[in-house]
């Protein structure tokens, strides 16, 4: 939920959007937009179930391009382009150039791999503002274990700092950050990996507690859940204090903090019970475009929920303000899907939102 502090600051957009989310107007505009580009990658990650969907790109360039203008009509704050790997996709720099022309902010994730000296000028070149490198670990042989690509630990730095140079050399403002999936496997490191981070010259390094829809494989043991919040996070607030990182504490302590918490994160209900009784502000605000062209509110609904649209067969608009989306925000006003109680994507957003609606 991009720049949630202009929204609540801007009276009468939040007016807008309260009356929206109480149904007493219809949604008229969106903030943000993902847009998964591909469903392929180059890598094997043992906690990601995409790349073996083998399926190709549905959406053209035309596609993407014309669903950029909509969003643009829709005034779309930012967009946020990933996979699979998008830097698969030849047009990548078109399409930033063409959404960061018309004033969006764009992002994109990426396993950095793919990017060569001339990609990475060509990203920054085109509008690129914030990439997100996924490394989730210092350990070169891990990190290759969790991704199934032997090697992919020194391509992804290689990828790091061909960015480096491209934004020294461009004088280009783009913010480089850093994604650590914590699986059981790895959680010990993310102390060293801040370090790492740090010796990089990485602006933000973010953590995501691994998310699994079939299988409990890569999840943290209850041991190890307490293990992380009583011995690792009080060094990783330390370093990331001392390294000018963010101390937010959804960063510190991804599964929380009390008995209760751990207990939820032990079976993946990562956002800890906050769904029972709050809203999640996230179909009003945002949406997700796959690589076939379906749209659902956010990556958790993906596969769980039928797709209100696809844009390959309507506009994003229609999809968006139509019965369909409505219909599912509806359903959320009512009760929260039990895809919900497992996604802490958007709980610190959702509780900073829940104060402005109290407080207005």
């Amino acid at each position: 939920m991009y720049d949630l502090a202009a929204l609540i600051a801007d009276l009468a957009l939040f007016e807008e959007f309260r009356a929206t989310v109480r149904g007493d107007a219809p949604v008229r505009r969106i903030r943000e937009v993902k847009i998964k580009l591909t469903a392929r990658c180059n890598l094997r990650c043992a906690f990601c179930r995409i790349w073996q969907l083998d399926e190709p790109d549905a959406l053209s360039t035309e596609d993407v391009l014309r669903v950029i203008e909509e969003l643009a009509a829709l005034e779309c704050r930012k967009i946020h382009f990933s996979g699979g790997e998008c830097t698969l996709r030849p047009d990548l720099p078109q399409l930033i150039a063409a959404a960061s022309s018309r004033g969006m902010r764009i992002s994109l994730t990426t396993n950095g791999t793919r990017l060569t000296a001339e990609l990475a000028e060509a990203l920054l070149s085109a509008g690129l503002r914030t990439v997100t490198l996924s490394l989730d670990s210092p350990a070169s042989a891990l990190h290759d274990l969790l991704r199934g690509v032997k090697g992919a630990f020194k391509r992804t730095v290689a990828g790091l700092k061909h960015l480096q140079r491209a934004r020294k050399s461009l004088k280009a403002k783009v913010n480089i950050r850093l994604n650590m999936v914590l699986t059981r496997a790895n959680y010990q490191t993310y102390p060293d990996l801040l370090g790492l981070a740090r010796e990089l010259g990485v602006d933000e390094v973010c953590v995501l507690p691994v998310d699994e829809k079939s299988t409990t494989d890569n999840r943290l043991l209850p041991w190890q859940l307490r293990e992380y919040t009583e011995s690792i996070a009080p060094a990783v607030a330390a370093l990331r204090a001392e390294f000018g990182y963010s101390t937010a504490l959804h960063l510190i302590y991804p599964f929380g903090q009390e008995k209760a918490d751990l207990r939820d994160a032990a079976e993946s209900a990562y956002a800890r019970g906050y769904y029972r009784e709050h809203l999640c502000y996230a179909p009003w605000l945002t949406a997700l475009i796959l690589w076939n062209g379906d749209v659902v509110p956010c990556c958790m609904l993906r596969g769980r929920v039928p797709p209100p649209g696809n844009v390959l067969q309507s506009s994003f608009h229609e999809i968006y303000l139509g019965e369909g989306f409505n219909t599912l925000r509806q359903r959320f006003q009512r009760k929260r899907l039990p895809a919900c109680h497992t996604c802490d994507d958007f709980l610190a957003e959702n509780r900073i939102l829940e104060q402005a609606f109290i407080a207005r």
